[in-house]
């Protein structure tokens, strides 16, 4: 069965520069004010070498980590990640009107700051890693894709003014607002992002107010402006997010936006995208967060840019959107240890669909490396192992040997393993070294690695998970079962207290992963009971219901009741789910209209999975056959490794794994399908003139 990840939830910041905006206009100051958190689902095709219709990476599936504080972010000189995307360009203002002084208008100091509304109760954090030394910035590209124009805003200054802007004040959690903290888990599993949840957010603190100078006066026509700021962020403050846009909007059209500085130029152009944003205007959210920081260059912050990343991945800007994020990590390196893992993998698997030599996908990957990320829960570990495996491979093809035997050394799924021995290219690195020739050997490293993560980490029931699922696809289900039970056995013991830190994360994952096991142990119909119990756990927690919907219709299906399996996608929506989340719904729609004989709503389906072929092959593989498209599904294969790009996704998932030991009547038919499609003579062929099958004493890590 497919696990998918939790959607990301995009966050907006507001920069320094709406500085006590309800107070009197004649003094200067920076303040932020704060708007509702919008959600969009995000986009995270997946690329990974292993059996059809198995997720990404290998292994334990992967969801974020549990939920972290937002860290502060410490203000530092903002390095480009690359040249920042020109659009949309600036227009003249209107004529502002005639002042005592030629500086422009600071912002009004007069009233305190606006309250920030209590933060949202989280469980109790990991311990966070030791701040890394800050790396140099991610090496930029040789040039940035131009996205397509967002909507202009309908006024912006005629130039750009640099004035002296104070440095934000460390960050403080907030249950609401348009600034971005780092995104704290939503507990996705590893194959994509599908479901929108909303972690806290961070809103900077004001500044101290500084005065005005003594030329500055005010005419009636800024105070009046002023009057209307002060209440566009008090409709902010109560969600009246579509009556701010307009006031907003509004303010941006007057002479008198072209006198105040560009700090607060930028901050209310960031207060608009947030708007913009809550409103269902992703492109122009992405505009006006593009436009403030062209505005004003010194709000560039680590945040800011991983603001510019969410927005520009949900308007499908990823080539911005990965080189934004590698911005945001080279600015504050410290922090950017905290990033959730499951939002770099959706920005990196996104650069798949880009034709540019990778050129994207190394820039994020070596920043990442830069500041050698780390996982922070078990449930991290085949995450970070899969960026480590897609650098090796850029590693590889430029011909940097050492960096990428390096990066060998830090992976151990088999399955990954598999991936890199199946490829001609990749088959010197690993010969003669026992750790990646010897099954035992492979497998008890594996298991081992889990072990020693999770007796790190006892408070973490993602940790106790991801070691019981390599216990299960090493074979030994008795024992992985039994490790699941104890920890559940713990939850149900603490009697409405919490026995593990990241519980409220990962908790529907721990069962998820408890009706794999008892699934392979051929338990069915106890397995179909667990993985319900997942997805009310994940409803109830305010989780990702989506993946698990996506996983309790997979077992449906499997189980021979396809009615059941399409009830169970009802929600699964453009609203709801992501791209790569929604080809995982198609491909289980295939295969219960393949049981029940629709063979026009199949061929739909599968025309809808065939057009996604490069961003979700692992899900159309399946779906092949599932509708028993012998031709299709090796032409599908051949085309691939062709592809020197999707080659090792192709040769990975070819290797032959343990066959499953109790499978269901359709479980075994596909299986048998696919079998037939890998002994043909021109997919062996194929695979002959680029890499090798091999066998592998270990289950795939689809179940």
């Amino acid at each position: 069965m497919k696990t998918l990840a939790a959607a990301v939830v995009v966050l907006m910041l507001v920069a320094p520069g709406l500085a006590d905006a309800a107070g009197d206009p004649a003094s200067s100051d920076d303040m932020p004010a704060s708007a509702p958190p919008a959600t969009a689902p995000s986009v995270s095709p997946g690329n990974s070498p292993l059996k059809f219709g198995t997720p990404p990476a290998g292994g334990a599936p992967a969801p974020a980590p549990s939920t972290v504080p937002s860290p502060t972010i410490v203000p530092a000189p903002i390095p480009a990640p690359s040249p920042l995307p020109q659009e949309p360009a600036a227009q003249p203002a209107p004529p502002a009107p005639p002042v005592a002084s030629s500086e422009p208008l600071a912002e009004p100091a007069e009233s305190t700051t606006l309250p920030a509304p209590a933060p949202a109760p989280a469980p109790a954090p990991a311990p966070a890693p030791a701040p890394a030394p800050a790396p140099a910035p991610a090496p930029a590209p040789a040039s940035v894709v131009t996205p397509t124009p967002a909507p202009a805003p309908a006024s912006t200054p005629a130039a750009v003014v640099a004035p002296a802007t104070p440095s934000p004040a460390p960050a403080t959690p907030s249950a609401s607002g348009i600034a971005p903290a780092i995104p704290a888990a939503s507990a996705p599993n590893p194959t994509s992002s599908t479901q929108v949840t909303t972690p806290q957010v961070t809103t900077p603190q004001a500044t101290s107010p500084q005065p005005a100078t003594p030329q500055q006066t005010v005419t009636p026509a800024q105070e009046a402006w002023f009057v209307e700021l002060r209440a566009a962020i008090a409709k902010t403050q109560r969600g009246d997010t579509k009556g701010s846009e307009a006031d907003l909007l509004r303010l941006r059209q007057s002479p008198v936006f072209g006198t105040v500085t560009s700090g607060l130029r930028a901050s209310i152009d960031i207060m608009l995208a947030g708007c913009e944003q809550a409103n269902g205007e992703a492109e122009a959210a992405y505009g006006d967060m593009l436009l403030a920081g062209q505005t004003d260059p010194g709000i560039r912050t680590a945040q800011y840019w991983l603001s510019l990343s969410i927005l520009a991945s949900v308007t499908r800007r990823y080539d911005v959107a990965a080189d934004a994020m590698a911005g945001s990590i080279s600015t504050s390196p410290a922090d950017a240890a905290n990033l959730d893992s499951g939002l770099l993998r959706d920005t990196i698997n996104d650069t798949h669909s880009l034709k540019d030599g990778e050129q994207h996908r190394q820039v994020l990957l070596e920043a990442l490396r830069q500041i050698d990320y780390a996982p922070r829960n078990g449930v991290d570990m085949a995450t970070v192992q899969f960026f480590w495996f897609e650098l090796f491979e850029i590693d590889v093809a430029q011909a940097r040997d050492s960096d990428a035997r390096e990066l060998l050394k830090k992976l151990d799924i088999p399955s990954m393993i598999a991936s890199i021995r199946a490829d001609g290219r990749y088959r010197r690195y690993v010969e003669g070294n026992p750790i990646f020739t010897d099954g035992a050997a492979i497998n008890e490293r594996y298991v081992g690695n889990r072990k020693a993560f999770a007796d790190a980490h006892p408070r973490q029931i993602g940790s106790v998970a991801t070691q019981a699922v390599s216990l299960m696809e090493v074979g030994r289900l008795v024992d992985a079962l039994a490790l699941l039970d104890d920890a559940l056995g713990k939850v149900n013991a603490a009697a409405g207290q919490t026995a593990f830190d990241d519980q409220k994360d990962n908790l529907r994952w721990a069962l998820d992963y408890r009706n794999r096991v008892l699934w392979r142990m051929g338990r069915w119909d106890e397995a179909i009971t667990t993985q319900t119990k997942a997805r009310d756990n994940a409803a109830a927690s305010g989780g990702d219901v989506v993946s698990q919907k996506i996983n309790l219709a997979d077992l449906l299906y499997l189980r021979g009741r396809a009615r059941d399996a399409l009830i169970e996608l009802n929600g699964v929506t453009n609203d709801t789910a992501s791209d790569y989340g929604l080809m995982e719904a198609e491909q289980v729609r295939v295969c219960s209209y393949a049981q029940l004989g629709d063979r026009d709503r199949l061929k739909a389906s599968l025309d809808t999975l065939r057009s996604h072929r490069d961003d979700a092959p692992n899900p159309l593989r399946a779906a092949l056959a599932c509708a028993d498209d012998e031709e299709g599904l090796a032409a599908m294969i051949i085309a691939r490794l062709d592809d020197p790009l999707t080659r090792n996704d192709e040769l990975g998932a070819l290797q032959i794994y343990l066959p499953e030991p109790h499978p269901t009547d359709f479980e075994a038919l596909v299986s048998k399908r696919f079998e037939a499609v890998r002994n043909r003579a021109d997919v062996r062929a194929a695979v002959a003139k680029y890499g090798f099958i091999e066998a592998y004493p270990v289950y795939a890590p689809s179940r």
